[in-house]
């Protein structure tokens, strides 16, 4: 049996001759919850992009449950359970909240994706009461717990989430960042969360890895990059940090 779901070893990806990632090497164990925070351009989204099958690596592997899945395309890392909530949200605005997440769940059984129904409805009250609602009239927050919920619908068992906090109020973001707790705690699946908000983000973290300039530079647990200095003078209200403890991107 493999030690970790998800292991990434000396990932180099990029774009045409431009190389983003140099060497990235993580884990995310089963019931666990990693965090990957950096500023702008730290490339925390092309490394979720190579995870999904979106982008592809360069060197290095991609291993799921101790098999390559380097060279598999988007369709097929989805359909081993791994799942990206995209940055941005990027629902569909012209359906249904519903229809969105029904679409979250193609290729499954109608009893199995009406059970995740329930299982979102419970996690988002807000989206049952929204449903036939089209996603574009909700709130830039109802939609991404849209987004969430839809990813929620293949019963993922690794949840990738890009900057679920990047455009939403303050308010907003302490909300789904609690749900995003309650996910951890009543979901059966490891959650890879790569976020600007590093506070938030370090909060929920079991371990966590800080990128910059395509390289993991400081990695521990949630608390100890909480506790790091380095950490603490760059994302957390020290010295060179935005309004609110959260760095610039």
């Amino acid at each position: 049996m493999a030690e970790y779901l998800l292991d990434v070893r000396g990932l180099h990806s990029g774009y045409g001759r431009v190389e983003v990632l140099h060497g990235i090497n993580l884990h995310v164990g089963k019931g666990e919850v990693v965090a990957v925070v950096g500023a702008n351009g730290a490339g925390k989204s092309t490394l979720m992009n190579v995870l999904s099958g979106i982008v592809s690596a360069w060197s290095g592997d991609i291993l799921w449950e101790g098999q390559s899945i380097r060279r598999q395309r988007a369709a097929n890392v989805a359909r081993l359970g791994l799942r990206q909530v995209p940055e941005g949200r990027r629902v569909f605005i012209d359906l249904s909240v519903e229809d969105n997440l029904r679409l979250g769940g193609y290729g499954r059984s109608k009893a199995e994706v009406n059970q995740s129904l329930e299982t979102i409805y419970e996690l988002f009250p807000r989206l049952r009461e929204r449903r036939r609602q089209m996603a574009g009239s909700l709130s830039g927050g109802e939609q991404q717990m849209v987004a969430i919920g839809r990813a929620i619908a293949g019963k993922p068992r690794l949840l990738m989430l890009d900057e679920p906090s990047m455009g939403l109020a303050p308010l907003v973001v302490a909300e789904i960042f609690w749900l995003i707790g309650v996910m951890k705690a009543e979901l059966d699946m490891s959650i890879l969360i790569v976020e600007q908000n590093a506070r938030a983000a370090l909060r929920l973290a079991d371990r966590a890895h800080v990128l910059s300039l395509g390289k993991s530079i400081i990695e521990g647990t949630g608390a100890e990059l909480m506790n790091d200095p380095r950490v603490q003078q760059a994302f957390l209200g020290g010295h060179g940090a935005t309004q609110g403890g959260e760095a610039a991107e």
